[in-house]
């Protein structure tokens, strides 16, 4: 008898401790996430402020492009803006490739979903700037290196052959590459 009750009143007792010991480790556990949550939070504001700001100089700096190009992307003219234009290419792959580091501290933890609504919108707007710079980048690289290769065939002064070091971007998966044109590929 003295076992049995020795036993009912053990048996209790390590459940309970069981249970405590569970619990401690369960809030240890959810507060850590907690902090590390609040870490990504942190890590997206502070970069989506940086990349919202590269984008707007990639943004300036493509308006450049295309204004100039329309005037100086004929053979005849080349010639004495060739310098102008190997300095500008390395300037606007230099914004797109701090573009690119941007967003590699907020591809990962814009994978996930958070109960602040402004986050998630920050991701948004991260995933389609990222997707329209790179994929803007890509065909104007590639218009520009159309243009290099015939323009090199009889200069004497050379533009810049630009090597694309990235790949049309589709994040929704939806089919539609935004800045890209139809029938373009990586070249």
């Amino acid at each position: 008898m003295k076992k049995v009750k020795k036993k009912s009143i053990i048996i209790p007792i390590i459940i309970l401790v069981l249970i405590i010991i569970f619990d401690l480790v369960f809030i240890y556990f959810m507060k850590n996430r907690q902090v590390d949550s609040k870490k990504d939070l942190e890590i997206i504001s502070t970069n989506y402020k940086k990349l919202e700001s590269e984008v707007e100089k990639f943004s300036k700096l493509r308006d450049e492009f295309y204004k100039a190009s329309e005037n100086d992307f004929f053979i005849e003219s080349m010639g004495s803006k060739v310098n102008y234009w190997n300095e500008f290419i390395n300037k606007y792959q230099s914004e797109i490739k701090t573009i690119d580091d941007i967003s590699k501290k907020l591809k990962g933890k814009c994978e996930n979903i958070y109960a602040d609504s402004s986050t998630n919108e920050k991701c948004s707007k991260y995933h389609s700037n990222y997707e329209m710079s790179i994929n803007y980048y890509i065909t104007d690289i590639n218009f520009y290196n159309k243009f290099a290769t015939e323009f090199n065939k009889t200069a004497k002064d050379k533009l810049n052959i630009v090597k694309l070091e990235y790949e049309y971007i589709d994040f929704d998966k939806d089919g539609i590459f935004t800045g890209k044109l139809e029938g373009e590929t990586n070249e």
